[in-house]
């Protein structure tokens, strides 16, 4: 899981990959702390993630013959930011075997890419959500489909955000700006006030913040991180309307894809030409709104 400056779209960051690795990490302690208190059952998962990719990272190392002390891997590696990312989306009522299970196959695949081809890497949030849905593991009791909106969380919401503001954490909002669209429409054409309360739902809050703010999920121009948002919020309201289960983690999976196959391409290819670029992106808004009406 090595480190790419990009995490975070911290694309021009004079900070270094440790300093900026503590500091995204910091930012998911309050929600972290928010779902212990919730389930006590949340630090044994985690504890189970962290030993296990440091188990897989320094085997890893010795296969690969590089010397490593367990401090270096952790100031190197993303294993505790994706430990404690991971708590909050694999289920809390998943058999210990699965779990185990399901982070080493999502450590070999991501460094199987990793060694293969570096271009056609896949988020490692995707792939355990990936093998979530092949094992057809119930993701409603994961903390990210929680709906219970207390006014705790709210103020754990507040609390991170200040904090990614203070450390000039780039919030990718083009994602979270085009469902809050679409539920101000659905809201004004139903009149039905419960479908604002969604907008504040950790799916929503999560993505946004984190997961597609993932170094692999991103674009190094401003317009190819909100063409991501964008995308990634259409075929989510697509899905929706198709009445597909888990329609947001099935919407991450094939931004995921498309930003490999196409999106990533694309931007590199005009990045001269922004004019195209900002059609791109008005177009799609275009759509996220007629498709609200249907």
């Amino acid at each position: 899981m090595e480190f790419n400056l990009k995490i975070g779209t911290y694309l021009k960051s004079s900070h270094t990959s440790s300093q900026i690795i503590i500091r995204n990490t910091i930012a998911l302690i309050p929600l972290l702390i928010y779902f212990i208190i919730l389930n006590n059952k949340t630090l044994l998962i985690l504890f189970i993630n962290v030993i296990i990719y440091l188990i897989l990272e320094i085997l890893n190392n010795r296969v690969i013959n590089k010397k490593i002390s367990i401090l270096e891997i952790f100031k190197s590696t993303y294993i505790l930011y994706y430990s404690i990312l991971l708590t909050f989306i694999i289920p809390i009522n998943i058999s210990f075997i699965k779990l185990i299970l399901i982070n080493i196959l999502t450590y070999i695949i991501y460094k199987c890419l990793t060694h293969i081809n570096k271009r056609v890497v896949i988020s490692i949030p995707v792939i355990t959500m990936i093998f979530l849905l092949l094992f057809k593991i119930d993701l409603s009791t994961s903390y990210i489909y929680i709906n219970n909106i207390d006014i705790y969380l709210l103020l754990t919401y507040i609390i991170t955000i200040i904090y990614l503001f203070i450390i000039n954490y780039q919030i990718n909002m083009a994602y979270y700006v085009s469902i809050f669209i679409y539920l101000i429409i659905t809201f004004l054409l139903t009149q039905d006030n419960s479908i604002l309360i969604n907008i504040i739902k950790p799916i929503y809050v999560i993505l946004t913040l984190f997961i597609i703010n993932d170094n692999y999920m991103i674009n190094p121009t401003s317009y190819g991180r909100n063409l991501i948002g964008i995308t990634l919020a259409f075929i989510t309201i697509v899905l929706l309307k198709l009445n597909i289960n888990y329609y947001q983690i099935i919407a991450l999976i094939i931004t995921n894809f498309l930003n490999i196959l196409f999106i990533d391409n694309f931007i590199i290819r005009y990045r001269f030409n922004k004019n195209i670029n900002k059609i791109s992106i008005i177009i799609l808004l275009i759509l996220i709104t007629l498709i609200s009406t249907i």
